[in-house]
Parts: structure tokens; C-alpha cells; sequence
């Protein structure tokens, strides 16, 4: 349904959830929605609160009088995105390490530097990291350098603060208490997307 939704309906999707995502995160359902959603951030973010908030016709209307919305109390999206990293911050080596929590983390990054696939078919992953049948049926590591590529990616403007949580993430992950677990995260199978995503983001910043 989120591919559906009007930016009204996203943004109240993202502000239901706010608080809750340390939990949502590692669900097996949630985080299927959580990495969708966030596919959504580079377009939401620059959308204005008027878009936001306005009355479409499509909109369910509750039996009586339904309350407008007070527009002055709304924060942006680009702040309730910033609080949900927040939230996350200090968590995001397991995250990373977890097989739900490293798809939803993948979104957060691309998010985070404006990234989103030029192939619309991409799954939701949107990276490349899924897993293919062998010739006889048994799952093996796809490869993901190719897909990994900049030209394959489009390129979102994003806020200075989108920026400088990606900054946050990055030292958090390569902090020298987590440095001698890098040989061991390059080979883990729900790690080793993310750091392929990070470096993608950071030079895509640079650039």
C-alpha cells in the first residue's frame, strides 16, 4: 500500500511509528515496511508541511466533525527522520549484524545520502544483496559489486543534517572498539551489504 499512499499518508505513517522502531527494526514484518518506507524519505523530505498536511478527497473521513490539523505543531520530516536515527544511535552494530535489521539499515543509509536505484524492478532491497538459486535450487550469495556501481544510482538533494547523521553512523560503525570486528563483518552475509551501502553513501557525499 505505501507505494500508494499519498505524501499525507506517508508522513503519518512515519510519525506513527516514531518511538517505536528500536522494536519494529528486528520484526520480521515490521522491518519489511520500515525499509519501504524509508525509500520514501528523499521525495517526503523536500515536499512542504502544506503538502503534508492538506485535505484530499481520498482521505477517510471519521463520522462527525473531523478536527483540522494544527499545521504549527507538525515537525518536518527531515526532523522526525533525524530523531529516528537518534533513537537507533548505539545500536547500529547489531542492527547491522541482524539479517531483518541490515535491509532496514541499507534504506536508512540511502536514505541518509539521497540515494535510490535507477532500476524500478530492483527488489526492495534495492542493493542488490538477495540471495539467487543455484542450479540445483540451493540459495548462494549473489554478487553485488556490480549493482554497487554509482552509475547506477540516482542522486536525491538531501539536508545538512541528513549528512551529519550519516557522519554519526559511519564513526559509530568504524569506532576502534568495532575495528577488529571489520575482517569479520566483511564476510558476514547480513554485514558486508551495509558496509558495501556505506562506502556507496560517504563517497556519494564526497562527490
Amino acid at each position: 500500500l505505501l507505494p500508494l499512499s499519498s505524501p499525507k499518508q506517508l508522513y503519518r505513517v512515519c510519525r506513527g511509528l516514531k518511538g517505536a522502531m528500536a522494536r519494529v527494526i528486528f520484526n520480521p514484518y515490521g522491518s519489511h515496511v520500515l525499509e519501504a518506507l524509508f525509500g520514501f524519505v528523499p521525495r517526503l523530505v523536500n515536499a512542504s508541511m502544506e503538502e503534508l498536511t492538506k485535505k484530499n478527497d481520498d482521505d477517510d473521513e471519521e463520522e462527525g466533525e473531523e478536527q483540522e490539523e494544527d499545521t504549527s505543531a507538525l515537525e518536518s520530516l527531515e526532523k522526525m527522520f533525524q530523531a529516528t536515527c537518534d533513537e537507533l544511535a548505539g545500536g547500529w552494530m547489531e542492527i547491522m549484524m541482524d539479517a531483518r535489521g541490515s535491509h532496514v539499515l541499507r534504506a536508512i543509509l540511502r536514505a541518509l545520502s539521497g540515494l535510490e536505484p535507477k532500476d524500478k524492478a530492483q527488489p526492495a532491497g534495492g542493493d542488490g544483496a538477495g540471495a539467487t538459486a543455484g542450479k540445483f535450487g540451493k540459495g548462494r550469495q549473489k554478487q553485488t559489486h556490480g549493482e554497487m556501481r554509482p552509475a547506477n544510482w540516482k542522486r536525491h538533494p538531501v539536508p545538512k543534517s541528513f549528512k551529519e547523521r550519516l557522519g554519526a553512523i559511519s564513526s559509530e560503525l568504524s569506532a576502534e572498539e568495532n575495528a577488529e570486528e571489520l575482517s569479520e563483518m566483511s564476510l558476514n552475509s547480513a554485514a558486508a551489504p551495509v558496509l558495501q551501502m556505506l562506502l556507496l553513501a560517504v563517497r556519494n557525499q564526497a562527490e
